[in-house]
Protein backbone atom coordinates (compact mmCIF):
# COMPACT_ATOMS: atom_id res chain seq x y z
CA UNK A 1 0.00 0.00 0.00
CA UNK A 2 1.14 3.55 -0.57
CA UNK A 3 0.51 6.88 1.13
CA UNK A 4 -2.35 9.24 0.28
CA UNK A 5 -5.61 8.53 -1.50
CA UNK A 6 -4.11 5.95 -3.88
CA UNK A 7 -3.72 2.45 -2.54
CA UNK A 8 -1.62 -0.19 -4.25
CA UNK A 9 -3.00 -3.72 -3.88
CA UNK A 10 -1.27 -6.62 -5.64
CA UNK A 11 0.51 -4.24 -8.00
CA UNK A 12 -2.58 -2.27 -9.01
CA UNK A 13 -3.40 1.26 -7.82
CA UNK A 14 -6.87 2.06 -6.49
CA UNK A 15 -8.31 5.41 -5.58
CA UNK A 16 -9.44 5.12 -1.98
CA UNK A 17 -12.78 6.73 -2.88
CA UNK A 18 -13.51 3.77 -5.18
CA UNK A 19 -13.34 1.28 -2.30
CA UNK A 20 -16.40 0.13 -0.43
CA UNK A 21 -16.86 0.56 3.32
CA UNK A 22 -15.49 -2.88 4.19
CA UNK A 23 -12.42 -2.41 1.99
CA UNK A 24 -11.70 0.96 3.60
CA UNK A 25 -12.08 -0.67 7.02
CA UNK A 26 -9.56 -3.35 6.03
CA UNK A 27 -7.13 -0.76 4.67
CA UNK A 28 -7.40 1.19 7.92
CA UNK A 29 -6.77 -1.97 9.95
CA UNK A 30 -3.67 -2.69 7.90
CA UNK A 31 -2.40 0.84 8.34
CA UNK A 32 -2.84 0.62 12.10
CA UNK A 33 -1.25 -2.79 12.58
CA UNK A 34 1.75 -2.24 10.28
CA UNK A 35 3.85 -0.27 12.84
CA UNK A 36 3.10 -2.83 15.55
CA UNK A 37 3.98 -5.65 13.15
CA UNK A 38 7.27 -3.95 12.28
CA UNK A 39 8.12 -3.47 15.97
CA UNK A 40 7.32 -7.09 16.79
CA UNK A 41 9.39 -8.28 13.81
CA UNK A 42 12.39 -6.28 15.04
CA UNK A 43 11.92 -7.67 18.55
CA UNK A 44 11.69 -11.21 17.19
CA UNK A 45 14.88 -10.66 15.18
CA UNK A 46 16.69 -9.56 18.35
CA UNK A 47 15.34 -12.53 20.29
CA UNK A 48 16.42 -14.95 17.58
CA UNK A 49 19.94 -13.52 17.62
CA UNK A 50 20.06 -13.67 21.43
CA UNK A 51 18.73 -17.24 21.41
CA UNK A 52 21.36 -18.33 18.89
CA UNK A 53 24.10 -16.73 20.99
CA UNK A 54 22.93 -18.36 24.22
CA UNK A 55 22.71 -21.72 22.48
CA UNK A 56 26.23 -21.30 21.09
CA UNK A 57 27.51 -20.45 24.58
CA UNK A 58 25.80 -23.54 26.03
CA UNK A 59 27.24 -25.82 23.35
CA UNK A 60 30.70 -24.35 23.89
CA UNK A 61 30.42 -24.83 27.65
CA UNK A 62 29.23 -28.44 27.34
CA UNK A 63 32.02 -29.27 24.87
CA UNK A 64 34.64 -27.78 27.18
CA UNK A 65 33.31 -29.78 30.12
CA UNK A 66 33.21 -32.95 28.05
CA UNK A 67 36.84 -32.42 26.97
CA UNK A 68 37.88 -31.88 30.60
CA UNK A 69 36.00 -35.02 31.65
CA UNK A 70 37.60 -37.01 28.82
CA UNK A 71 41.07 -35.82 29.88
CA UNK A 72 40.37 -36.78 33.49
CA UNK A 73 39.12 -40.22 32.41
CA UNK A 74 42.25 -40.72 30.27
CA UNK A 75 44.50 -39.78 33.17
CA UNK A 76 42.72 -42.26 35.46
CA UNK A 77 42.87 -45.02 32.83
CA UNK A 78 46.59 -44.46 32.25
CA UNK A 79 47.35 -44.90 35.95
Amino acid sequence: MSEGNVISIMGKDYDESSLDENQIYLVNQLRQIQPEYNNLKMKLDRLEIARERFLAELIHSVREQREEDDKADSAVNQS
